[in-house]
């Protein structure tokens, strides 16, 4: 009995002492961790954390709360592999294409000129045998009249001749001017043309200079004003030679530029050599500060950092790099100008901390 008793002291005890401990545990936790309502009250009481500006391993980073990346509108991408082909460059010129529509109209003019003598040449022929039947038949037409009729059909395809003839020479001065490919176009009047015509495709002459044994790439990327690149796309190759340069021309065709003038001379990358693997640095990530261009990575959830990139290997899209980056880095697509300005406010205040993050 004694026994019994014993035990049930000492399990209450222990009931008792382990309830002891778990209010004590849990309000050292509430203690230790404000609940949210306190966290809200904290923000709205001070505010979001204000932005500030580091260096970290020799480049400026930048800290920043959630409560600014979104209205920077911050967003990144991952960076992956890939391979590319080594490139070199060449010299590139927008073409004055005036010249296209006069050769054009020259063309329809060529080709109304040849359909009236083939219509002329149809009539005669079709009265030259109306006049030989009635002749044969009796000779109910003179021999004279047929002998008329047939002087008009002689000379009818004697202009059906002279008309095809100067068709075939507005066709052949285009291809010698533009080229077979654009010929074709001027002859077709195609949507190729029409949008030349239009202004809203530009033409290109390239150069590969004499010695380098590449054929004309399919797609190549052209260096235009205000540090921006264009995608061309292959035309044919160009029956005229630039004066200034011996090599093989080129014809591509870009989309309509503004600010691009006639006669503006370009820088082409084409592609050759061997395929190398690296990363290609989206365009769109990569901003402009005292003639350097730069990309922002994010580092941490709050933290982005700014690193150079070069742009001396620009890709479809933007530029291939090799080292410096690594695959799967995340880099600022949206907001990095956006992050520049925040940094050289933030450098303007001494470095310290900033409103970057205060509406």
């Amino acid at each position: 009995m004694m026994s019994h008793i014993r035990r049930t002291r000492v399990t209450a005890w222990v009931i008792l002492a382990t309830a002891a401990l778990s209010a004590v545990m849990l309000a050292q936790s509430c203690r230790g961790r404000p609940n949210q309502e306190e966290e809200e009250e904290r923000v709205a009481r001070t505010g979001p954390a204000p932005a500030q500006i580091s260096e970290q391993n020799g480049e400026s980073s930048l800290t920043l709360g959630p409560e600014a990346q979104n209205r920077l509108g911050i967003e990144t991408i991952s960076l992956s592999e890939i391979s590319v082909r080594t490139e070199f460059t060449a010299p590139a010129l927008v073409l004055p294409v005036q010249d296209l529509s006069n050769l054009r109209g020259a063309y329809v003019a060529g080709q109304a000129q040849l359909e009236k003598t083939r219509i002329n040449l149809d009539v005669a022929r079709k009265e030259y045998l109306r006049l030989k039947t009635l002749y044969e038949d009796n000779q109910n037409a003179s021999r004279k009249a047929l002998e008329s009729a047939d002087g008009t059909v002689r000379a009818a395809e004697a202009d059906e001749g002279a008309a095809q003839q100067g068709l075939d020479l507005q066709t052949s001065i285009a291809r010698q001017q533009w080229g077979d490919v654009v010929a074709d176009w001027i002859a077709a009047d195609s949507a190729d043309l029409q949008r030349i015509l239009a202004s809203t495709e530009m033409l290109v002459e390239v150069t590969i200079a004499s010695g380098e044994a590449l054929s004309a790439p399919a797609r190549i990327v052209l260096e235009i004003p205000a540090n921006r690149r264009v995608t061309a796309t292959f035309v044919s190759h160009f029956p005229r030679l630039d004066p200034r340069i011996q090599g093989m021309p080129l014809l591509y065709a870009i989309p309509e530029q503004a600010g691009l003038a006639t006669g503006a001379n370009l820088v082409a990358h084409l592609p050759a050599g061997k395929l190398r693997r690296g990363l290609v640095i989206p365009q769109e990530a990569v901003v402009w500060s005292e003639g350097q261009s730069w990309v922002y990575r994010q580092t941490a959830a709050n933290q982005f950092s700014r690193r150079a990139v070069p742009t001396d290997a620009p890709v479809e899209n933007g530029f291939f790099v090799v080292k410096g980056f690594s695959t799967g880095d995340q880099v600022v697509v949206r907001g990095a100008q956006a992050l520049l300005s925040e940094e050289l406010i933030l450098e303007g205040q001494g470095g310290g901390a900033g409103e970057g993050d205060n509406p």
